[in-house]
C-alpha cells in the first residue's frame, strides 16, 4: 500500500477508488440516490471525531479496509499526482 505525504484530520478518510468494483449486486438504493455506490480502499485515516466533551472518538474504518460510499458525498483530490477520494467516515455506506 502506498505511503501518503499527508494525513487527514479528525473523522476524514482518504480512499483509493477500486477499479471495476463500483457496486454490490442486490443492494437497494432509494429513488433519490439512484447513482451507483462506489468502492475503494482506505489509504489514510484521521484520528477520529470530537464528541461533546472534546474527547477524540476513534475511527471505525482503518487503513486497508475496503469501503463503499456514494459519489455525491465524496470529494476528489490529487495528492502526489495520484487521484484519491476525501470523505467523512460518517458518509461511508459499508466497511467490508
Amino acid at each position: 500500500m502506498e505511503q501518503l505525504t499527508v494525513k487527514p484530520v479528525l473523522d476524514r478518510l482518504i480512499i483509493k477508488q477500486s477499479e471495476g468494483k463500483k457496486e454490490v449486486a442486490g443492494m437497494i438504493i432509494p429513488e433519490s440516490e439512484r447513482q451507483k455506490p462506489l468502492r475503494g480502499v482506505v489509504v489514510a485515516a484521521g484520528p477520529g471525531f470530537r464528541n461533546s466533551k472534546g474527547e477524540i472518538v476513534p475511527m471505525t474504518a482503518k487503513v486497508g479496509d475496503e469501503v463503499m460510499y456514494m459519489e455525491h458525498s465524496a470529494t476528489k483530490v490529487e495528492i502526489d499526482n495520484v487521484d484519491y477520494i476525501y470523505i467523512k467516515e460518517g458518509d461511508l455506506i459499508l466497511i467490508f
